[in-house]
């Protein structure tokens, strides 16, 4: 039926412009003047309408209104092909601008790297401490990891809720240049599932808990060193229009916001299939 209805629509489409062609071909062109006019005080002579073509584009016009207001679903079916269309086009401008940031995602020489660094298969995630989500994506990513060893998983460290939010990053940059990418994913990890106030004290503790060395995590926390790399990892994300956490980058697919595991796996799965 929606397809008995679209052809209709599309023949009467084609009849509205197959009478405008007519009507256009058919109207009398204005007359040119043997000899330049210099001045022109009188209104030039408009084309005159030719009446039945005016008549039947009317008629057509009434019965494109009543076929409308009679079959009211179609409009459902137009308006469904504009939304597929958008986000085509949409998806398509995030993949292109992943690709243009490939180096930065995927190759920054500060970020985290986990999983399997050899990995086939790169998924990146922006993250904040304090956010809600990022604190129920976290078990679920760490499960998709380690169930599939063809991951190689990059965190981005992309403070934007607040000064507690800047402090944990900072000092998670900390960890991961003082003491290591192993230690890091430890104190990651716990100050992820922490679920107070995030202050000095309370980092200084994790880090002695994850095997880091406080101490040096506190000296480097404030250094320009992890300022350039918020930095950077801030604007990377301005410049791929990141307002949000999580953000996740499967392949060159961006997904915006909370995912759950099963969506993980899925999305996984097709980017299997599009690298086979």
């Amino acid at each position: 039926m929606s397809n008995t209805i679209t052809g209709l629509v599309a023949i009467g489409i084609l009849g509205v412009a197959a009478l405008g062609a007519y009507s256009a071909q058919n109207l009398p062109a204005p007359a040119t003047p043997d000899v330049p006019v210099v001045t022109q005080t009188a209104a030039l002579p408009q084309p005159a309408v030719s009446a039945p073509i005016t008549e039947d584009r009317q008629r057509l016009d009434a019965e494109f209104r009543r076929y409308l207001l009679q079959n009211p679903e179609i409009m459902v079916e137009v308006f469904d092909l504009l939304e597929a269309r958008q986000r085509i086009a949409a998806e398509a401008a995030e993949t292109d601008m992943v690709r243009a940031e490939a180096r930065a995602l995927y190759d920054d020489g500060f970020s985290y790297v986990g999983g399997n660094p050899d990995g086939a298969i790169t998924i990146v995630e922006f993250v904040d401490y304090k956010c809600g989500f990022c604190k129920r994506a976290h078990p679920e990513m760490v499960q998709l990891v380690a169930n599939n060893d063809d991951i190689r998983f990059i965190r981005k460290e992309f403070p934007i809720l607040g000064a507690e939010s800047v402090m944990a990053s900072r000092a998670a940059l900390s960890v991961l240049e003082t003491a290591g990418p192993e230690v890091y994913d430890t104190f990651s990890d716990r100050v992820m599932r922490f679920g107070g106030p995030i202050n000095e004290q309370v980092l200084t503790r994790i880090a002695e808990q994850s095997g880091a060395d406080a101490q040096a995590m506190l000296d480097m926390m404030d250094s320009q060193t992890i300022t350039d790399r918020i930095t950077a990892t801030r604007a990377l994300g301005q410049r791929l229009d990141i307002s949000g956490t999580p953000t996740f980058i499967f392949g060159e697919t961006m997904v915006r916001g909370y995912i759950p595991l099963e969506t993980m796996e899925e999305t996984l799965a097709r980017l299997r299939r599009i690298q086979q």
